[in-house]
């Protein structure tokens, strides 16, 4: 009897276990929620001219932005949603900057228009 030599198909790799539900109550996605409930005010604030307040509240939302990363990988608290709410904070907080700072005539208006644009 004559054989041939098939070359045998590879078998696929097992697809890994399903991941339980990730615990989204982490301190990183209650860090970024804030930052993101608080980038109104801090916009509120510029446009009243509370400049002072203002600069207060974005050095914490900073500070708060470096942390929530740094407890994530730390603590091992990395989760879907985090990943995908820390970059939207950081927008969220960078267009209210820039309308507010255009509100209060402090940045051009061609110059926030252009920076908006970016952003989207």
């Amino acid at each position: 009897m004559h054989h041939r030599c098939v070359p045998s198909t590879p078998t696929p790799a097992p697809l890994p276990p399903p991941r339980a539900k990730e615990n989204i109550y982490t301190i990183p996605n209650a860090l970024t929620t804030a930052r993101m409930v608080f980038s109104p005010v801090i916009g509120y604030l510029i446009v009243n001219e509370q400049f002072t307040l203002a600069l207060g509240s974005l050095i914490v939302a900073g500070f708060s932005d470096m942390l929530d990363g740094w407890i994530a990988r730390r603590y091992n608290m990395k989760t879907f949603l985090g990943s995908a709410l820390d970059p939207a904070a950081d927008k969220m907080l960078m267009t209210v900057l820039t309308v507010s700072l255009c509100s209060a005539n402090l940045l051009p208006s061609t110059l926030g228009r252009a920076a908006v644009h970016s952003l989207l």
